[in-house]
């Protein structure tokens, strides 16, 4: 403390030669004295300028020092009363004080060492005061009317720093120890922020004890005046007081930390309010832990657990949990978040029992970024214009952020593992999606997200009315954005099942007040030879593809009232499959399909063609015009005709109503083989030629199918019927002359009356006319004869001998 009472009188003395000698208008050779008498001390003077000098009075219209370091001090009208010869100082005024840091800054004074000096100024200057107008300190608002008062072991200090009066009182109680009171008030009566300290001097630095409280909107409004939160982050009110503990340290981070318990008032509030709506308010805590660090004065305080409720504009009652809060300089904090919203609305989209949890860092500068990691969510009944989901959980994440500032919401992760319960599209369309989002990104300010996806077999369901449809696994990579009319488009690929079969298209989407319109261009369905039912889980259909492609292409619309309509149409290349044993190939056609807004579905009229079907028997050839119509539960067959057994098979038009599984049809029969079907029937010793054409009415309930009233007649002229069991020419019973008879029959005529039994069974009832010219040319031969044969049994063993695939394989 003597080096600064010594230095201060040289300082003194210096001053009291230059003014002299500056005012017999001699100011170099002023400076050359100033700076001898100082030498050895920190200062040099640079600069002078003297008003008056008389015996009670020193008046310097500028004085600049410069420290050793680099450091510059810039004093403006500064007077010094005198008392010659006596040179102690007991009053000082200064109309300004500038501090300018060197330009690189060395290593920072020891904060202890500061402390020091601050503390013990009473005993270095005895009874002195210090006025000045105003200091200017860097990164500092200005100080006004800095009054600083030295007195026997004791100092006080007054000033304003904009709006806030401030007092801060020091006393020295006995070596090593202090106490300092401060208090700050915006000309109130009763002060708005007080501290009370008790300071003792320790080998590493100094440990304080005491007391604070805040009145938080004040403390708020000097904050925002010392730059040190921005303007209108935080809104608050209320009080805050209780014991405070400070730990200040001396070592490389010059810290000193701060733990405050504070007692919260029943009126006191801590809030954040932003220009774009979102609304914060805290309570909870009530023991914090402030740190900062000299010479940087940047801090950082640490809560526990706090409870909160949040709102915006569209969003009310959001319920908060907040756990290990971090908040530092700039507010910027990070805290584990658990947020539960009863209901929610926004943008259109409702929902309720909302959760989120997660890690959540945000930064409460000019405007509010919030960014979430390591999150869960969960949300009930989302519902939109068109749409709705029971219920929404993210299953499991890797990697997650979600970030909300000026750029609107921004989201992205490695991995996010959703489940989709009962996801409803218009008013007939429902699924139940376990989805994951693989590398998936949104930023809603630039209308785009991207990624790829995996709906997974197990668990997933489809329906469409009252049918159902057993979900594939379905991978692939989506790429939705705003386009140039500022509509939503994108293009979505995917892969069906695994490697043999892909399903890949492009999708625009618009989306309009009221209405949104889906095109769907060209998508494609490969099977590459492999059967659906092996890509698929548990396929429970009776029907299956193998191989060839199905091309879609369709416009859709979701309008008022959640009504799908559109009109698509599904191009069949080629495609190969089976229903149970029957197996078909070659199945081509382009079927229009139209949904209406009564949500019936249209299809056709259009033909369909299907080169090969194979019941054990071959049909060939087979075309028909198809027509469906889901309001009715019908489908209308026109002009369906095939090959069969060497002939032709056509019927008039007829419904299949698909409610009962039936149907009335009239089936033409022309110029079918009659060796084809000894040969199908396998019948032993007998050889036939000619055909036969005709008429059968077939009724069909379900998986029965039935004839009654079938005919049919050989076609001119004629043929001939060879039969040799290998019985004697003596036999003259009935069957004897029959075999007689049929050993060589040219039959001119061949009628029967058909009739299929429910239960499968053909029935036969034929009469024979013709000649046997090895007995007796001109001797008409007249029978009847009687065939009966299980048709399922017989395709069954036809179907016995063959691989569908293998035929679908070989005809591909």
């Amino acid at each position: 403390m003597k080096f600064i009472k010594y230095s201060l009188a040289a300082l003194l003395a210096a001053l009291v030669i230059a003014a002299v000698t500056a005012h017999i208008k001699r100011e170099a050779l002023a400076l050359s004295i100033a700076n001898s008498i100082l030498s050895g001390s920190d200062f040099v003077v640079t600069d002078l300028a003297i008003d008056r000098l008389n015996t009670h009075e020193l008046h310097f219209s500028r004085l600049d020092l410069q420290q050793s370091g680099g450091a510059r001090i810039e004093l403006r009208d500064l007077q010094l009363p005198l008392a010659l010869p006596d040179t102690t100082i007991s009053s000082v005024s200064i109309g300004s004080v500038a501090y300018l840091p060197a330009a690189e800054q060395g290593a920072p004074t020891s904060l202890t060492d500061l402390l020091d000096l601050a503390l013990n100024l009473p005993d270095a200057f005895g009874d002195i005061s210090v006025y000045a107008s105003q200091v200017i300190l860097p990164d500092w608002p200005v100080l006004d009317e800095l009054d600083w008062h030295s007195f026997e072991r004791g100092q006080l200090l007054t000033l304003t720093v904009e709006s806030m009066d401030i007092e801060l009182e020091g006393k020295m109680l006995d070596a090593g120890h202090y106490s300092v009171t401060m208090a700050a008030s915006r000309a109130t009566v009763e002060p708005d922020i007080t501290l009370e300290l008790q300071l003792e001097r320790l080998a590493k630095g100094y440990v304080a004890d005491g007391s604070t409280m805040l009145e938080l909107d004040a403390t708020l409004e000097l904050l925002r005046e010392l730059n040190f939160i921005a303007d209108d982050a935080l809104v608050v009110a209320g009080r805050l007081s209780g014991p405070a503990h400070l730990d200040i340290e001396t070592d490389d981070a010059a810290e000193v930390r701060a733990l405050v318990t504070l007692a919260r008032d029943a009126e006191t509030a801590i809030g954040y309010a932003s220009a774009d709506g979102l609304r914060l308010q805290t309570a909870g805590a009530e023991v914090y832990e402030l740190a900062t660090t000299y010479p940087a004065l940047t801090w950082r305080v640490t809560a526990g657990s706090l409870s909160a409720a949040a709102a915006t504009d569209s969003i009310d009652n959001i319920e908060l949990q907040l756990a290990s809060v971090v908040c530092d300089s700039g507010l910027q904090c990070q805290l584990a978040l658990d947020a539960s919203m009863p209901a929610v609305t926004l943008d259109g989209t409702s929902a309720s029992d909302v959760s989120v949890t997660g890690q959540l860092t945000a930064d409460f500068a000019d405007t509010l970024r919030v960014t979430l990691e390591a999150a869960s969510l969960s949300a009930k009944t989302l519902a939109g214009e068109s749409w709705s989901i029971a219920s929404l959980q993210l299953v499991k994440q890797q990697d997650l952020l979600i970030r909300f500032g000026e750029a609107g919401l921004e989201a992205s992760g490695k991995s996010l593992q959703l489940q989709l319960q009962d996801l409803k599209v218009g008013t007939d369309l429902v699924a139940t999606l376990p989805l994951t989002l693989r590398d998936f990104s949104l930023a809603t300010d630039e209308l785009r997200t991207s990624g790829g996806f995996d709906i997974a077999a197990s668990g997933a369901s489809l329906t469409y009315g009252a049918s159902s449809v057993v979900m594939p696994r379905v991978s692939g990579s989506f790429k939705l954005f705003a386009n140039q009319d500022d509509a939503l488009a994108g293009e979505v690929h995917a892969t069906l099942g695994s490697s043999g079969q892909s399903l890949e298209g492009a999708l625009n989407i618009t989306l309009d007040p009221g209405r949104t319109t889906v095109q769907i261009d060209s998508a494609s369905l490969n099977f590459d030879k492999s059967a659906l039912s092996k890509r698929l889980r548990r396929w429970p259909h009776a029907w299956d593809l193998v191989a060839g492609r199905v091309l879609v292409q369709g416009q859709f619309e979701i309008g008022d009232g959640s009504a799908l309509t559109g009109t698509a149409e599904v191009r069949l290349a080629d495609v190969g499959g089976h229903y149970n044993d029957i197996a078909a190939t070659g199945i081509s056609g382009t079927l229009p399909i139209r949904i209406e807004a009564t949500n019936s579905i249209q299809v056709g009229p259009e033909t369909l063609q299907i080169e090969l079907i194979d019941v054990g028997v071959l049909i060939e050839k087979l075309r028909a015009s198809v027509a469906f119509d889901s309001s009715r539960s019908i489908a209308r067959i026109e002009a369906l005709g095939f090959s069969l057994l060497g002939g032709t098979v056509a019927a008039a038009p007829f419904d299949y109503r698909l409610q009962d599984a039936s149907a009335n049809l009239n089936v033409s029969l022309h110029a079918i083989q009659l060796p084809l079907m000894a040969q199908l029937a396998d019948f032993e010793d007998i050889e036939v030629s000619g055909t036969v054409s005709g008429e059968l009415p077939v009724e069909i309930e379900g998986t029965n199918v039935r004839i009654v009233g079938g005919k049919l007649t050989s076609d001119a002229p004629g043929g001939v019927i060879r039969y040799s069991p290998g019985a004697t020419s003596t036999d003259t019973s009935a069957l004897g002359l029959a075999t007689k008879a049929l050993s060589n029959l040219h039959y001119e005529s061949l009628t029967s009356d058909v009739t299929y039994t429910r239960a499968g069974d053909l029935v036969l009832k034929m009469r024979l006319k013709g000649t046997n010219p090895e007995y007796d040319p001109l001797q008409p031969v007249i029978l009847n004869l009687g065939v009966e044969n299980n048709i399922p049994q017989l395709l069954r063993s036809l179907q016995a001998s063959r691989d569908i695939e293998d035929i679908i394989e070989q005809r591909h």
